[in-house]
């Protein structure tokens, strides 16, 4: 490995281990910058902070997942979306599963057409679109 390879490993493996700092601005910040360098070996650490307590750190772990396109991270996104209080971090949580793109999140998608929140709308209308299911045209109708 040369060194500039040894550099970005030990700066990965530091981000991965911000993920737990008790200061809410770095953890959100390492998520974020993990999902921008896109390193599958983020996916469990990134999964395990979608149980922060700060919201923002639960949506950047998200949307860092969403980055990185795993299919691990899929169900834990779907519970999170699904027991999520907080709509910036629902519709992070939606992009992701719009990102990962299968048809497994289709029906915990669609139970948030109906969502409060007009950006979580957006962003689950957004993210059945990348699913790519013909029987979603007729929902996705009757939201609007």
């Amino acid at each position: 490995m040369t060194n500039d390879g040894r550099e970005r490993e030990k700066e990965l493996m530091e981000l991965i281990r911000s993920l737990e700092d008790q200061d809410s601005q770095k953890s959100f910040s390492a998520a974020w910058s993990l999902g921008k360098i896109g390193d599958a070996r983020a996916v469990s650490p990134l999964i395990n902070s979608l149980t922060n307590s700060n919201p923002d750190v639960r949506s950047s772990a998200a949307g860092a997942l969403g980055k990185i396109g795993d299919k691990r991270a899929l169900e834990p996104l779907m519970e999170l979306l699904n027991n999520e209080e907080n709509g910036d971090v629902r519709f992070n949580a939606a992009w992701a599963l719009g990102n990962i793109g299968l048809q497994k999140a289709q029906k915990t998608l669609l139970n948030f057409l109906q969502d409060p929140d007009n950006d979580v709308r957006y962003s689950v209308a957004w993210a059945l679109g990348k699913v790519g299911n013909k029987n979603i045209v007729r929902p996705l109708i009757e939201t609007l």
